[in-house]
């Protein structure tokens, strides 16, 4: 399964914390909490450097995650 581009809109979702998701990783878990606070205030460069390492998060540890991505974005 491929990742969603990075100018896809569910990942200001995901760093954003409008949905909640219920993720089965720790590490994922740890990142998404640490971005949804880093992003809290809606400035847009914290946003685009939380939805970067994210992606870059989720890029490399694919096979690892793949049930967290599936959660983040439906089983695309």
């Amino acid at each position: 399964m491929l990742l969603p581009e990075r100018d896809d809109p569910r990942w200001r979702d995901v760093v954003g914390g409008r949905r909640k998701y219920a993720l089965q990783s720790l590490a994922a878990r740890m990142l998404v909490t640490r971005l949804r606070l880093r992003t809290v205030r809606g400035d847009e460069e914290a946003v685009q450097q939380a939805i970067a390492s994210a992606w870059d998060f989720f890029e490399r540890n694919e096979a690892t995650t793949q049930a967290d991505i599936d959660a983040l974005f439906g089983g695309l």
